[in-house]
């Protein structure tokens, strides 16, 4: 009897010292890759990336949601909760210190050149164990430091849960940082882009936008198109199909094939590498819109006549176009545009600030289905 009562005794024991489980509401202060989110945790004031299972829908900085912790947060059976119909398991849990931005690979795949948050390079050499380290290429990667300082044996957390080890070897390279890298201490998303629209053509589509905004600028955009939809956010960027990327605000695809729908996508890119947080989607169907004995049409854009003073340039129309708009430009800058369904020409003055310059002038025919055609001409005096 003493025995069964002592047996009781520890029992109770052993559940009062267990940890009970908790639901504590928390900001995302990061989202890195597809599933790596990063929180201060609720209970110990560490910084934590967490790695979530589908489930949980978008999931963007600053986002307040709910971190279900079944007795310790590690990963094990812990899950992150949106609302009553969105929650997601939390696979992998890691305390941190900061994130390194993987810029450059050497010495095969056992070494790379890092930038901390702070702005200073590193050549890091790691182990074996961290040789899925190209899925990280241009991009964060954690680190958990045992000092102030980044020091060998301070250990390194791929995203996407693709691996860990220790830093074997580490050395500051010369501080002259090569062209055209990312600029870490940039930290804010781009804006979306927004309004586009895939216009149809035959045998192409003719993409336009506008741009996005951003604090340090735009560097350029990505396009993407694909025969089927699909969820840009679960794909890592560079796995997106038909990748390209732009400078320009316009883009034409071409090559496609007429009555089968395409889906496009459209993101932009900030001078830090930094990638909008969404992709705008637009569809489009490529069709054959010539008819009769119009094989190519044409507008046959040209300049009709030269006086002193102006330019008349003068273009034909095409009897099924029911828009026409121009564009016109001055060293590439846009001075002049309009749309109209009648306008067939357009004087353009030589003023002394044109002299010297190249003026373009664009003309677009469109119709029910999108554009017919686009014609440009340059001239100058």
């Amino acid at each position: 009897m003493k025995k069964f009562i002592f047996g009781i005794v520890l029992a109770l024991m052993l559940i009062g010292t267990a940890k009970a489980d908790s639901s504590e509401s928390v900001i995302l202060e990061d989202v890195v890759g597809r599933r790596d989110v990063v929180i201060t945790h609720p209970l110990t004031g560490e910084k934590i990336f967490m790695h979530v299972k589908p489930g949980c829908g978008e999931l963007t900085k600053g986002q307040s949601v709910h971190v279900v912790i079944k007795g310790t947060l590690n990963g094990n059976s812990d899950v992150l909760k949106i609302d009553s119909l969105h929650q997601c398991a939390i696979d992998q849990a890691e305390p941190f210190t900061q994130k390194l931005y993987v810029r450059q690979f050497t010495n095969g795949n056992s070494e790379i050149l890092a930038t901390d948050e702070s702005g200073q390079d590193y050549l890091i050499g790691y182990g074996e164990l961290c040789q899925a380290m190209p899925q990280s290429r241009e991009g964060w990667i954690f680190v958990l430091q045992s000092d102030q300082a980044l020091t060998k044996n301070d250990r390194l957390f791929l995203p996407d849960r693709a691996g860990e080890c220790s830093i074997d070897r580490l050395e500051q390279p010369p501080t002259t940082r090569p062209k055209n890298t990312p600029d870490t201490t940039d930290r804010q998303l781009p804006s979306q882009v927004t309004r586009l629209k895939a216009i149809v053509g035959n045998k192409q589509i003719y993409l336009a936008w506008k741009p996005a905004e951003d604090d340090h600028g735009i560097s350029h955009y990505l396009v993407s198109y694909n025969l089927n939809p699909i969820k840009p956010k679960e794909i890592a960027t560079q796995d997106m199909p038909n990748l390209t990327q732009t400078k320009s605000l316009r883009f034409t695809v071409t090559g496609l094939e007429n009555g089968q729908p395409y889906y496009f996508y459209v993101a932009a890119v900030d001078t830090g590498g930094n990638r909008s947080s969404d992709w705008a989607s637009a569809v489009g169907t490529p069709s054959d819109i010539v008819t009769g004995d119009y094989t190519s049409p044409m507008l046959n854009l040209r300049i009709e006549r030269e006086t002193p003073q102006s330019f008349f340039l003068r273009w034909d129309r095409i009897s099924y176009a029911s828009r026409i708009s121009y564009y016109f430009e001055v060293d590439g800058k846009r001075a002049l545009s309009n749309t109209s369904a009648t306008t067939k020409i357009l004087q353009i003055r030589k003023s002394a600030d044109r002299k010297g310059k190249t003026m373009t002038l664009t003309v677009r025919a469109s119709g029910p289905q999108g554009l017919i055609k686009e014609e440009k001409i340059e001239f100058k005096f």
